[in-house]
Formats: structure tokens, C-alpha cells, sequence
């Protein structure tokens, strides 16, 4: 009963009456049973003093069929939140799920997520995080993510739809310890400066030769630029694409200026297991990345660069390979697709340093 004080004798009923009565450093646990609510408190936390939504010890509280704009949680100019054990179930794939998003986060910074259980949401962005900084997503379980084949729900698309993470326009959020299955699009698409993307399982696969890409990273906001960390990461089974055009996806994209990906293992990938290029308006160039030491096995090529015929405002010149270990692959060498170096590149291949 929401008139009830909120105890362990005496619950309240709803996670709306919580919503509204959270204050900074109050946490509320949450018992088992199917919630079809959104959680989206009406105050901040504080720093040190998080509102903290957590399920109950030993029980599985599932937030589902969300209302109003169906997505589970809303974080709009809310900090200092965080969500620890639920699971978020859309019940179907696609536009069959009853969720359109997991997560919203718009100028939301240092909110925490962790050891929560997100599956099936209709997307496009399933965890959104819009202009958001200094959040953590951290040893989650996210799982299907919009779908392989949207031509199977009568919706016409040249590719997959979905992607599971996506920051547009944030920075210095960190990623951490997830395990990431099925995306129609990708599994995390990063845009912003300064995050990290760190000991994630990364697995594109999501059916017998089928699959797509793992990770983008490229330039998509106005103040933009990247030097973002991505390491000790496992990025896996990237296969044919669902769609004509699609169909020998890169495993993940690199784009932008100063990206670092280090110590990361990507294998049992079909096509390229590394890529960048110049797609105007938004992904402008591939310039100063850094990629050592790292492990490729058992992918298709190495590495594939491809110019649009474009000009690159950042250039794409100057990235660096080093002291990777390249094995078992179809092809090692670095492709050069319709790469217009003289005009493009400002006379410079994207591999000179």
C-alpha cells in the first residue's frame, strides 16, 4: 500500500510512490514479482549520497511494459542515481517487445548501473545516454538489442536495427564488465570523448551464420573528436549481414581522432576485424588512432579503409599499428578501399605516422 511508510513490514506498493519520495542517500529494494512501471525518481542524489533502486537479496524484480513512452528508465537532468540488480524484459523481439528503450539518460551524469539484466527492447537506442557524462555501466547482462533482419517484421531496412549502448554526444563514461549479445546495429556506438570501454564480452552472433558488428566508434557531435580508451575487451562472431550491402560487416569501426584500443582479443570474425573511413556529414575521418597489442584470430582481413570520396575535416592520416599478433586469418594485409589519397587524405596514407 503507498500509504504504508515504506518498511520491510510495511511496503509501499509502487516504484512510482518510491519515484516520488527517494531523497538523496535513500535506497529502495525492490521485491520480487513483474513491475509495469518506469523508473524515473523526481530529485537528484548528491555526491556520496546516491538514490539507489536495488532489487531485494535473493529476489528477481522485473520491470516490464513500461507506460507513456515505454522506456524502463528515465534520467532526464537526474545525477547521482543508481539501479542495481533488476531485470528489464521487453517480453519479444523487435517491435514485438513491450519496451522501446531499457535506459534514457539526457544530461544525466553520475548515475551508476550495475549487475542488472537487460533484455529485448524494440530500440533504436535500447541504453541511450545523451549528452551524459561520468556515468558507469558496469557487469550488466544486455541481450537483444532491436533485430538481425528487420525485413522479417515487414519493416524495409538495408541493415540490422539496434543499437544496445549508445553515447551520443557524452564523455567520460565508463563501460565495463558487460556481456553484450545481439544487436541488429551494433552492439555499443560511441560517440563522445573520453570514455572507456573496458573488459566487456563482446558477441555479435545470433544464429547460424548470422551476425553483425560489435562496436562503432565514430565523430557524430559538433565538439567531438574521440580519445577514447578501448581495452581488454573480447569481440566475437561477426558474420554476413541480413541485408544486400550489409552483408560482410566489419567486427568493429574506428573513427574519429586519438582513439586508443589496446590489449583486446577479436576472433571468429568473417570479414574485416578492424575498420575506419570518411562517411560525410557526420564521420569525419580516422586520424592519430592507436591499435597495439592486441590479438586478431581467425577473422577475414586485418584491416579495411575506406574513403567515401569526401574531404575529412580531421584528415585521415597518422594512425598506428603495433605489436599485434595476427593468426589464422583469411587475408593480414591492410586493404585500401577507393581510398582518394591525393584529395582526401592531403597526400598521406592513413597508416603514415
Amino acid at each position: 500500500n503507498d500509504s504504508n511508510p515504506g518498511t520491510k513490514q510495511r511496503p509501499w506498493r509502487t516504484i512510482a510512490k518510491a519515484n516520488s519520495s527517494l531523497k538523496a542517500g535513500n535506497t529502495v529494494y525492490i521485491r520480487a514479482g513483474e513491475y509495469q512501471e518506469v523508473i524515473k525518481p523526481s530529485q537528484s542524489g548528491k555526491p556520496g549520497q546516491y538514490i539507489t533502486y536495488k532489487a531485494y537479496p535473493g529476489e528477481k524484480p522485473v520491470i516490464t511494459n513500461s507506460p507513456g513512452e515505454k522506456v524502463a528508465i528515465v534520467l532526464r537532468n537526474r545525477s547521482y542515481i543508481k539501479v542495481d540488480g533488476l531485470t528489464v524484459d521487453g517480453k519479444g523481439e523487435y517491435v514485438n517487445s513491450n519496451i522501446n528503450r531499457w535506459a534514457l539518460l539526457n544530461n544525466a551524469h553520475y548515475n551508476i548501473f550495475e549487475n542488472n539484466d537487460f533484455k529485448d527492447a524494440e530500440g533504436y537506442q535500447c541504453f541511450w545516454i545523451v549528452d551524459s557524462n561520468y556515468n558507469k555501466i558496469i557487469n550488466n547482462r544486455v541481450d537483444r538489442c532491436g533485430t538481425y533482419d528487420p525485413r522479417q517484421f515487414g519493416v524495409a531496412k538495408a541493415e540490422g536495427a539496434g543499437d544496445a549502448i549508445s553515447i551520443l554526444c557524452g564523455n567520460s563514461n565508463l563501460v565495463e564488465g558487460n556481456v553484450m549479445t545481439r544487436a541488429g546495429h551494433n552492439l555499443v556506438a560511441l560517440n563522445g570523448d573520453n570514455n572507456v570501454i573496458k573488459d566487456n564480452v563482446f558477441d555479435g552472433k545470433w544464429g547460424s551464420n548470422k551476425g553483425y558488428r560489435t562496436l562503432e566508434a565514430s565523430t557524430k557531435c559538433s565538439t567531438g573528436l574521440g580519445y577514447n580508451l578501448i581495452e581488454n575487451n573480447v569481440f566475437k562472431n561477426t558474420m554476413p549481414g541480413c541485408c544486400t550491402g550489409r552483408l560482410k560487416p566489419m567486427a568493429l569501426k574506428l573513427q574519429g581522432t586519438g582513439q586508443i584500443f589496446r590489449k583486446n582479443f577479436v576472433y571468429n570474425n568473417d570479414f574485416s576485424a578492424i575498420g575506419g573511413g570518411v562517411r560525410p556529414p557526420n564521420a569525419n575521418g580516422m586520424s592519430k588512432d592507436k591499435i597495439y597489442n592486441n590479438v586478431f584470430y581467425n577473422n577475414g582481413m586485418l584491416f579495411d579503409f575506406s574513403d567515401k570520396g569526401n574531404v575529412a575535416p580531421q584528415g585521415s592520416d597518422r594512425n598506428v599499428f603495433k605489436n599485434n599478433i595476427v593468426y589464422a586469418s583469411k587475408e593480414t594485409t591492410v586493404v585500401l578501399a577507393d581510398l582518394l589519397i591525393s584529395s582526401q587524405s592531403a597526400g598521406n596514407d592513413p597508416l603514415n605516422k
